[in-house]
């Protein structure tokens, strides 16, 4: 096998809800933010969950959360330390954008720490643009990020 294969799989939706892949994503998370970001909600009727491997070994995630019909937020990403630097992040993004477009989706948003400036920068480098919602709903300090979904 190549050294440094990057997969990445969507491996729970509303209709396959795998509950070992959802104890991987909560180990991944414990790994990736410890105490520093509370523990992903899972709401298995309206979320998207994909897993990153490198050399079949599991490490990173991303998933939305669908908001209606044509608006998802992205509810959580991470890459655990020994896989950083490979571009894991930007793939995790750009598959659950072209999920979005295949769903239909218009909209993405997501926040992101304010001193997540890597993160921060995925986001911008996969078409994201900072926004100012009307009511904020994470930390105060949070970055928002919104992506209009072309067809």
């Amino acid at each position: 096998m190549p050294k440094n294969e990057v997969k990445i799989r969507l491996v729970l939706t509303p209709v396959d809800q795998d509950q070992t892949c959802f104890k991987t994503l909560q180990k991944l998370d414990e790994r990736r933010f410890g105490c520093t970001a509370p523990p992903i909600k899972y709401r298995p009727q309206v979320q998207y969950w994909w897993l990153a491997y490198l050399n079949d070994e599991p490490v990173g995630f991303g998933g939305i959360e669908l908001k209606g019909h044509v608006a998802a937020y992205i509810c959580r990403t991470g890459v655990i330390k020994k896989a950083r630097n490979l571009g894991i992040h930007k793939k995790l993004i750009r598959a659950i954008q072209k999920y979005a477009r295949k769903i239909d989706i218009e909209k993405i948003t997501t926040d992101v720490a304010h001193w997540n400036v890597i993160s921060a920068n995925n986001f911008i480098k996969t078409g994201f643009v900072l926004f100012r919602p009307r009511k904020l709903w994470s930390f105060k300090n949070s970055l928002y990020f919104i992506q209009r979904i072309s067809r």
